[in-house]
């Protein structure tokens, strides 16, 4: 019992054709796709107890229907399941019951850091009802801790100025302390 549990990647990275690393992977699959296939060992380890869940920087373009202006070529492109309300709340959170921790994948690989402002992510992936940020920024030098401080007091003023749900953070935080 002294062991965490965590899956990924959701909602499923088996047919990406795009290293999210190095891209921004898309799947053209619907919802009834996904629960056909890729959802069956997710919602398996839901039910025995699967205490987090990372999620995919993939796009689902059949499921998500929210855009965002690229930063990199002004390109809208629909958000990836990490940053989608309709895949981290509709799907995970209230049609499969999954009331544990979800936690990103790195937030600093370029499917999301080459398309998205730093802040932006922190804003549209709590509100979509992540609960750990990983990665946000690179803290590998002095000045990637500096990036990182800076963060944190920047994500904090926007949850001060309600850019983000106060009450998704108290969630947040609620599972994480649960967790531990």
């Amino acid at each position: 019992e002294s062991i965490m549990t965590s899956l990924k990647h959701f909602p499923g990275h088996g047919d990406a054709s795009t290293d999210s690393h190095t891209g921004l992977p898309r799947i053209e699959k619907s919802y009834d796709e996904l629960k056909a296939n890729e959802l069956i060992p997710f919602e398996r380890c839901i039910k025995e107890g699967a205490d987090m869940i990372m999620t995919a920087h993939i796009q689902y373009p059949l499921i998500e229907k929210e855009t965002y202006s690229s930063i990199k070529d002004g390109q809208k492109i629909e958000l990836p399941a990490t940053l989608s309300k309709t895949i981290i709340t509709d799907i995970l959170r209230n049609d499969l019951g999954f009331d544990g921790v979800v936690v990103t994948d790195a937030m600093n690989m370029a499917a999301i850091s080459a398309h998205f402002d730093v802040l932006d992510t922190a804003r549209l992936a709590i509100e979509a009802g992540v609960d750990i940020i990983l990665m946000p920024v690179d803290t590998g030098t002095d000045d990637g801790i500096d990036a990182l401080d800076k963060y944190i007091s920047d994500v904090a003023d926007m949850a001060d100025e309600g850019e983000i749900s106060m009450d998704k953070v108290d969630l947040a935080v609620t599972r994480i302390l649960t967790l531990k």
